[in-house]
């Protein structure tokens, strides 16, 4: 083994690491036990963060229930953060529908094997361990604005679903808006399909630019 400088709470000491793989291998009893324990430390690092905030995205498309949020003021904005720990609010979804978690199971692990795409057109590669990065940044839950959940908290108030998807099939073709029963469910539901809304809207507006 070799002595190396390392930093703890400020503070400067020795340490003593391996030379190398044969050597942590032979410590450890095993051949391939050094590759093991990196997968191990890698899989803690960066892609447990990427499973979670994944699962996390698929357990809200398909329930409809986004995580709890609070606002808070930063810069003198008052902007919205999640106040919800992932456990607590995939323990809250499940418990919403039996049927869900085998749901989720299932769109995970293809879009963890495959990759996939938010619905900002983002797109996001299979979970893998990554022995280049130090910080990871996984991706985050989309979240809708605190505006356009109070339109769409708004319209269901005012509109039933036959007259909200007629409005919706303007710019959507095909899109059908109907109720669950539950209101968080409901406004998070209609107000993906209002913000899809506007950015059709705005597509067709761009397109008849000067005709």
């Amino acid at each position: 083994m070799k002595s190396v400088q390392i930093e703890v709470l400020d503070f400067k000491l020795p340490c003593l690491f391996y030379e190398s793989v044969d050597e942590a291998d032979k410590a450890a009893g095993r051949t391939g036990a050094t590759l093991d324990e990196c997968n191990k430390n890698l899989q803690y690092r960066g892609a447990n963060a990427d499973a979670r905030d994944l699962i996390v995205v698929v357990a809200n498309e398909l329930s409809g229930i986004p995580q709890k949020t609070k606002t808070v003021t930063k810069d003198g904005k008052s902007v919205e953060e999640v106040d919800e720990k992932e456990g607590e609010y995939i323990k809250r979804v499940l418990a919403t529908d039996a049927t869900l978690k085998d749901k989720i199971q299932a769109e995970v692990e293809a879009r963890a094997t495959n990759g996939w795409k938010d619905k900002d057109g983002t797109e996001y590669p299979p979970i893998a361990v990554d022995i280049k990065a130090r910080v990871r940044q996984a991706p985050k839950p989309p979240k809708l604005s605190t505006e356009i959940k109070g339109q769409a908290a708004g319209f269901l108030t005012s509109m039933d679903d036959a007259t909200i998807t007629t409005a919706l099939q303007q710019f959507l073709p095909g899109v059908v808006f109907t109720r669950t029963g539950t209101q968080e469910a409901d406004v998070e539901a209609l107000g993906w399909k209002l913000r899809d809304w506007v950015k059709a809207k705005e597509k067709a507006a761009v397109a008849g630019f000067g005709k």
